[in-house]
């Protein structure tokens, strides 16, 4: 275990997944992860989607015990990412890069936890 990973979020699946598909080669910084309302949201370049993770739900259990989900935008976004922002209500998130933005509306969360649509695996997002 790294000593800067003292919550060990590297063993969660969703941090696998996003090491598997960041691009090979990277010229700018990137802003690709946010947390808003205990829930974590990144985007996953190989899919095209942000992945999201209840960091509440996620506490106290290991590695591929922790589920995520896949939130899948309607129409992918025609440009490469560099940013991923949620609104202050938790209700939109924003994904920008240097040729372009995509808005998504975000399903209401659900009990116990707060995932997205009774924590279905993969959630479409207008």
């Amino acid at each position: 275990m790294s000593s800067t990973d003292y919550l060990r979020l590297n063993e969660f699946k969703i941090f696998k997944e996003l090491r598997e598909s960041l691009p090979k080669t990277c010229n700018k910084t990137q802003n690709l992860i946010t947390v808003h309302d205990n829930v974590l949201f990144t985007w996953d370049f190989q899919n095209h989607c942000v992945l999201s993770l209840n960091l509440k739900a996620a506490r106290g259990k290991e590695g591929d015990n922790v589920i995520h989900q896949k939130l899948l935008p309607l129409h992918p976004p025609l440009f490469t990412p560099e940013c991923v922002t949620v609104n202050q209500s938790g209700s939109l998130l924003a994904i920008s890069g240097s040729s372009g933005i995509l808005v998504l509306e975000l399903p209401s969360r659900c009990p116990p936890f707060g995932s997205f649509q009774n924590n279905k695996e993969v959630v479409y997002c207008k």
